[in-house]
């Protein structure tokens, strides 16, 4: 009984160690779509004009837009990307909520970095002209918002 059962394992491990070696080679003449980026992912300069926009922030607020070259993550499949963004006057409140809206958009961005200068105090004939309104406190920003993206490479033998 013993001998009749291990060589009914045999045979089956036989069949599937067969089956699975055909899968591998079918697998390895396909086409591979990890080097292909999926289209929408990738936050373009409108759509992170648009975000300021949608946080209060005027055009010319966003004041550079520049995307760093892709930085491969050692012993893994990913590769970093990080976008610059330098925001002029903003407060505190529309930088926060572009971040925040930064990262719940499509493509998953995380802002990993936020460098701040504070914008110096407005000259005495400026002030004059707002008495009566709330002064608004406004920093000139740089943040940086990191994607991970898929990106192995096929090999071929």
């Amino acid at each position: 009984m013993d001998a009749e059962a291990a060589f009914n394992d045999s045979t089956n491990n036989e069949l599937k160690c067969n089956r699975l070696t055909s899968d591998i080679a079918v697998l390895r003449e396909m086409s591979s779509v990890a080097d292909d980026r999926q289209s929408g992912t990738e936050l373009t300069n409108s759509q992170i004009v648009r975000m300021a926009a949608d946080c209060g922030m005027a055009e010319n607020q966003v004041t550079s837009i520049q995307r760093m070259d892709p930085m491969k993550i050692e012993e893994t499949d990913y590769q970093r990307e990080d976008i610059a963004i330098d925001f002029r006057s903003v407060t505190m409140q529309e930088l926060i909520q572009f971040g925040l809206t930064a990262e719940l958009a499509r493509g998953a961005s995380k802002v990993t970095q936020i460098r701040l200068n504070h914008q110096p105090a407005l000259p005495s004939a400026a002030k004059a002209s707002l008495a009566g309104t709330k002064a608004r406190e406004t920093w000139n920003a740089n943040l940086i918002l990191t994607q991970l993206v898929f990106a192995a490479t096929r090999t071929t033998e």
